[in-house]
């Protein structure tokens, strides 16, 4: 798998004690690169036949030390300790030769018996100060009280290592109390260069500033003061004043190793890989065998040499770790590192996973463990590991918190994301990550629109900055308008040709356009140049799906999966295209497995959750929404869905939990608060709905969704006067909604006045002439005799204007059978039977036919009971057409015995009545027809039949 090296910043040891501290030396950066050198343990000498006394032997070994020679004072000390094994100051000696020659765990275990012997801590101060620091004995600097007894050079000396100490255990005001009482000793530029670093360290950069300049007075040409001002700078985000200065500390010393390696950051951090490549080199030509100066120049560029080196300083690390019987942090932190950039993810995260819990070079450790595991696919994982340290993150490696902003809103965290970005850009106003998460939060909310906004103007003030035309590019193909994304990929691969991340960009936005051609040129081309690239690997799968080779996509998908098998994308598709294809118990298997890898990914628990609905498992559905609720996925929503299906299960009590708990939670999104209020509606608790609803109207007033639900809720619990309220603020925010003057007429007819509701429809009608539920509205209100004309005249010119349109030509031909107009009536029907309904629908319909033909044309009304008969045999009003056309055809006898069924089956249809009656007449039943056509007239009234009932009443009465 091929693997993107982390940036130098993310693997470069800590800087702070080297600028900052006492050891400011050549030796000092090059113990953090000779590793392989330094942790040998240092070897005996064989001693030489020697006639010189005991006390020479001791004076020789002194002086030796004194003069830099600390091998040959070794071999004199030697002779010595044999003649006077108990002489302490040859022990003390001993101590300071193991510190200069770097053996440090053995020169504290010295130092340590020198003291239980009684030995005065002063003679050896610098050297066990060296050692205890090497170690990160920091507690036992900082808690050593008898340095007040030293000499003002060792306290002066000790009292850095102190500051030193301090730092590291993150205690800025012991080390700050250190650096003053240095100041009241010794008047140089530690003092100042010290409180700097601590300033630094906490982002106060005014600070920083001021201690900066006070150094400078003291020694302007100190390399250290430099260095200090550029990662003032770079904290700033001013990176090339910070390159400046670095330049500045260069010319004082163009080979210190400190200085190539703070300005081959710098380069890194202004995207200038060539110069860092270029400072790179320049360390390595004097340290060939520096490891992480050959791990960041084998990222930068393929180098055969450089390969090899690192080879061969990897198989020497491994020698060496297997040769100590206890491990050491730095041989695994460079193991890592390694294993990283080779791509042996596995090994990286083992050794990156003990350096975590030994707290081992924070905070690279941190970002390469939440790296190394965002490649394996654990992202929930590397979210803890952030999320921990974010305070750290913050100061320390700011783009590992971003990479923490960007997991939340991969994860669908968007809340915690925006908590996250606000604390991001307050503290780094300039950086164009920081400004860049604003857009992708907002595109994560929904808010498209004004994400594109922000992004147009982050392109109008940085026109050359690659990442956020590449962000441009993304934004454009989530818009659902590749065509623009692929015009800004068209300009990043003129910069960048031989990308093979832009070309399979590139490939998927043809995709997008079903470019198919294209596709397979850019996927291909991205494969050629980057042969695991695994996103490229997906999208011609997909390409070959796309082509319709359903089954050659199914196999290649499964055959990735089983070479990739805890890669959750590749897994993600494999189940996607099992599912597209039919094989949905095998999909729900995959994801089941993926589940198993990681029950954190939402996109493999909502799929699962849509395959449960399909098999109407509604239990499984709902636990999969409950671990995205626990997940904070998409929370209110997932409440909301978890709660409707609870509705579904009849367990009303949970849902109305999980409703008022969303309710809580979408305090400031009006939109949710409307959800939630409908879904309250479902499980009908109308309270907590218009609870809801009108919070959602406080955070927005003139909000008309949410106020025309809080209307119709109050319109539907009978609350005339709270609804009139509601919609009389509506009308003054929304007066051209249609929907307003709806729920307007709504209010008119529940208070009686049914004038004033024809008002409000009308002018309803006037904002929109083709919104249906108007014209039901007023057909109903001419069924109470109001607008009868006016509302005929409307739909006469509505149908003419528009003759094929169904729902208004059957209102009006509903109109004339109701007015009694059966012949207009029939026109209209008629015209909707032969030329607008579906083959389908006209057996129903012929029912309605031959109910407004029988009052006119008995022979029509047979035809169109004859078809109606054939669709809908068992219809109560079909039997009652059916024995209506055998009496009008003279045969009551037959006739009667369906209308029975039919009058048994519906007996307040009262044309159903009427027919009984009358057929019961013809039989000469006039006791029974009496009863039936009197029960008729009693109930209903403004039936079609109605007159022809009273004559029939009367004719009873007479033949009785």
């Amino acid at each position: 798998m091929a693997i993107t090296m982390p940036r130098l910043q993310d693997i470069k040891l800590p800087l702070y004690s080297i600028i900052f501290g006492k050891q400011m030396a050549y030796a000092a950066v090059t113990r953090l690169t000779k590793v392989v050198v330094l942790l040998l343990v240092i070897g005996g000498v064989n001693a030489e036949s020697q006639s010189d006394t005991a006390s020479i032997e001791c004076e020789k070994a002194e002086f030796s030390y004194e003069q830099g020679d600390a091998d040959t004072a070794l071999i004199h000390l030697k002779r010595c300790q044999q003649a006077m094994p108990e002489y302490l100051p040859a022990l003390a000696l001993l101590g300071k030769i193991q510190s200069r020659q770097k053996a440090y765990p053995q020169a504290v275990i010295t130092f340590n018996d020198a003291i239980k012997r009684g030995a005065d801590e002063s003679l050896f101060a610098r050297e066990w100060a060296d050692a205890l620091l090497a170690v990160r004995e920091y507690e036992v600097i900082k808690d050593f009280a008898g340095y007040v007894a030293f000499p003002d050079s060792q306290k002066a000396y000790w009292l850095l290592a102190r500051a030193e100490s301090c730092m590291a255990l993150q205690e800025e005001t012991c080390a700050r109390e250190s650096y003053n009482l240095r100041g009241e000793i010794a008047d140089d530029i530690e003092q100042p260069l010290g409180l700097a670093g601590i300033a630094i360290k906490t982002r106060n950069w005014k600070a920083a500033n001021r201690h900066l300049q006070q150094a400078r007075k003291f020694n302007d040409t100190d390399i250290r003061v430099w260095l200090a001002m550029a990662q003032v700078s770079q904290g700033q985000g001013k990176i090339e004043q910070a390159l400046d200065y670095a330049a500045l500390a260069f010319q004082i010393n163009p080979e210190h190793p400190l200085v190539l390696r703070i300005m081959a950051d710098l380069y890194l951090a202004a995207n200038d890989d060539a110069q860092a490549l270029s400072t790179v080199d320049a360390i390595l030509k004097q340290s060939p065998q520096d490891p992480y100066a050959l791990l960041v120049s084998n990222s930068l560029t393929s180098n055969t040499e450089r390969a090899l080196q690192l080879q061969a300083v990897k198989n020497q690390i491994e020698k060496l770790r297997a040769s100590l019987t206890e491990p050491s942090d730095e041989l695994m932190y460079l193991q890592g590192l390694i294993a990283y950039q080779e791509g042996a993810l596995e090994t990286a995260i083992t050794q990156f996973e003990h350096l975590y819990k030994e707290k081992a070079y924070f905070p690279q450790t941190i970002v390469l463990l939440a790296k190394t595991q965002v490649q394996l696919g654990q992202r929930a994982e590397a979210i803890k590991v952030l999320e921990a340290n974010q305070d750290l993150l913050l100061t320390e490696a700011p783009t590992a918190y971003a990479l923490l902003i960007e997991l939340f809103i991969e994860q669908g965290t968007v809340f915690k994301a925006l908590g996250s970005w606000q604390t991001f850009i307050s503290t780094y106003p300039k950086r164009i990550d920081a400004q860049l998460l604003e857009v992708k939060i907002l595109l994560a909310r929904g808010l498209l629109d004004r994400g594109a906004e922000k992004l147009t103007v982050l392109q109008q003030r940085y026109p050359d900055s690659t990442e956020i035309q590449t962000v441009y590019a993304v934004v454009m193909a989530r818009a659902n308008q590749p065509e623009r994304a692929l015009m800004a990929v068209k300009q990043l691969l003129g910069a960048e040709p031989q990308s093979a991340y832009l070309l399979n960009f590139k490939g998927a936005l043809h995709l997008m356009l079903h470019q198919y051609v294209d596709a397979a040129t850019a996927l291909d081309e991205a494969l050629r140049l980057s042969p695991d690239l695994t996103p490229a690997k997906i999208n011609r799968i997909w390409l070959t799906y796309q082509q319709g080779e359903t089954e050659r996509a199914v196999n290649e998908a499964r055959e990735l999966s089983s070479r990739l098998p805890r890669d959750l994308a590749v897994g993600q598709l494999y189940a996607g295209l099992l599912l597209s294809s039919g094989q949905s118990g095998q999909a729900m298997n995959q994801y089941l497995r993926l589940m198993q890898l990681d029950d954190t990914q939402q996109s493999v628990i909502e799929a699962l959750v849509t395959l449960r609905l399909q098999n109407n498992n509604l239990a499984a559905a709902i636990q999969g929404l409950s671990r995205l609720i626990e997940l904070e996925y998409n929370t209110v929503q997932n409440l909301l869905r978890r709660a409707q299906l609870s509705i579904a299960l009849g367990e009303v009590k949970k849902a109305e939990i999980d409703i008022k708990k969303a309710a809580l939670l979408a305090n400031n999104d009006p939109l949710l608060l409307v959800a939630a209020a409908n879904a309250a509606l479902q499980a009908g608790n109308s309270r907590l709905a218009i609870q809801s609803l009108h919070r959602a109207r406080e955070l927005m007033p003139d909000d008309l969704l949410a106020g025309l639900k809080l209307a119709e809720i109050f319109l539907n619990e009978n609350q005339s006067s709270e609804a009139e309220v509601v919609l009389k603020q509506l009308v003054k925010a929304h007066a051209n909604q249609v929907d307003v003057w709806l729920l307007k007429g709504r209010l008119a007819e529940q208070q009686g006045d049914l004038n004033n509701a024809k008002r409000h429809y009308y002018k309803a009608l006037s904002l929109n002439g083709d919104y249906d539920l108007i014209y039901a509205k007023l057909y109903t209100l001419t069924q109470y005799g109001v607008g009868s004309d006016e509302f005929e005249k409307i739909l006469i010119a509505k149908v003419s204007k528009q003759p094929n349109v169904i729902f208004t030509r059957n209102l009006l031909a509903q109109l004339y059978y109701y007015q009694l107009r059966f012949e207009s009536a029939a026109k209209h029907y008629t015209y909707l039977y032969e030329n607008l309904l579906p083959e389908d629908k006209k057996p129903a319909f012929a029912r309605r036919l031959a109910q407004t033909y029988f009052h006119f044309n008995t022979a029509k009304g047979i035809e169109y009971t004859k078809i109606a008969l054939q669709s809908a045999p068992d219809d109560p009003y079909v039997k009652s057409l059916a024995g209506w056309s055998l009496t009008l055809q003279n045969r009551p006898a037959e006739a009667v015995k369906l209308l029975r069924e039919a009058y048994t089956l519906d007996g307040n249809n009262p044309d159903t009545a009427y027919f009984l009656a009358y057929t019961l007449a013809q039989l000469e039943l006039n006791s029974e027809a009496q009863q039936v056509v009197s029960q008729l007239i009693n109930k209903q009234r403004g039936f079609a039949y109605e007159k022809e009932a009273q004559a029939l009443v009367a004719r009873l009465k007479n033949a009785s």
